[in-house]
């Protein structure tokens, strides 16, 4: 069976229009039409309904659609995966990661991998949502903190754990205090982190999850991209914050920072796709990133 016969059906499926199909395939309809009867006829059935003017599937289709999409995008991701070895060779790593990594020795670990292996060559891509880039192979490691977007395909390893901590005006009542609980908290005007395009960070859509939970809409006075915004704004008593503990400078002054109780975590991760192959260069950092991670877990449990 030819591999082209599947991408189209895979698409015709998908649009359930041969006009759609045939310009996202670049191949004509009268010849989409002979492809896709070649393999019914090696299929032995019909695929399509072909009683209207739309397409419409039937049983088989649906039935066949998830395999053929399967071996399609493992072809894809073989001639994907010789392709990078082609066009970056062997001793290249190509690594994206988060703006929020600088905070938990992003920069420090790949400079010191640099160091270590200085005959391999790494490309550092920085940007928000750096999960696609990993899927769509453009990257070989990503790291990033926890979301939605990571799934079955990718390895996780446990890069960093931080947790949320309450961020108050050293004026404030609470601020003698280490450990606060949401109850002590809900009727306080919050400063909540967002990013430029007005979507919230992980540790401000954990602190919105934990008010649903308590029962109460937090009170917001500001939403803001800079933590060094944030906690200015929050010396300037214009509100408390919710920060990872880990975001806060060290040198912030006229503010005071207590744990939320029950204690609430983050995950940062480091990822790379289970089932691709990698180079030489790969296999040394994934190698380097393991050791890395238990030396630092053996140090904290010292």
């Amino acid at each position: 069976m030819e591999l082209k016969l599947l991408q189209e059906f895979v698409s015709l499926v998908e649009t359930q229009s041969f006009q759609e199909t045939s310009e996202r395939m670049n191949i004509s309809q009268s010849a989409l039409t002979k492809h896709i009867h070649k393999l019914e006829d090696e299929l032995g059935v019909s695929l399509f309904d072909r009683s209207t003017r739309s397409v419409e599937l039937n049983e088989y289709s649906r039935a066949y659609y998830p395999y053929a999409k399967k071996m399609a995008e493992l072809y894809e991701q073989s001639n994907a995966a010789i392709s990078t070895m082609l066009s970056h060779g062997e001793n290249i790593v190509r690594i994206a990661l988060t703006p929020a990594l600088v905070h938990y020795g992003g920069v420090e670990v790949l400079s010191d991998f640099s160091r270590q292996h200085p005959q391999y060559q790494m490309e550092i891509t920085e940007q928000p949502h750096v999960v696609e880039l990993l899927v769509s192979q453009k990257c070989d490691f990503v790291f990033a903190m926890e979301n939605d977007a990571m799934d079955d395909r990718m390895t996780r390893l446990l890069y960093k754990v931080d947790r949320l901590v309450a961020v108050f005006p050293v004026s404030h009542p609470l601020a003698a205090l280490h450990k606060v609980t949401i109850d002590q908290i809900r009727g306080e005007r919050f400063i909540l982190h967002r990013n430029s395009s007005g979507e919230m960070h992980l540790e401000s859509r954990k602190f919105v999850q934990l008010c649903k939970s308590a029962g109460f809409k937090p009170l917001v006075a500001a939403n803001i991209s800079s933590i060094s915004t944030i906690v200015k704004m929050v010396s300037q008593e214009q509100g408390i914050a919710i920060l990872h503990r880990d975001h806060i400078p060290e040198d912030a002054e006229g503010i005071f920072w207590a744990e939320l109780t029950p204690p609430v975590q983050s995950h940062i991760y480091a990822l790379y796709l289970s089932s691709k192959q990698m180079p030489a260069a790969c296999k040394t950092f994934r190698k380097y990133l393991k050791q890395t991670i238990s030396k630092e877990k053996t140090l904290e449990q010292s």
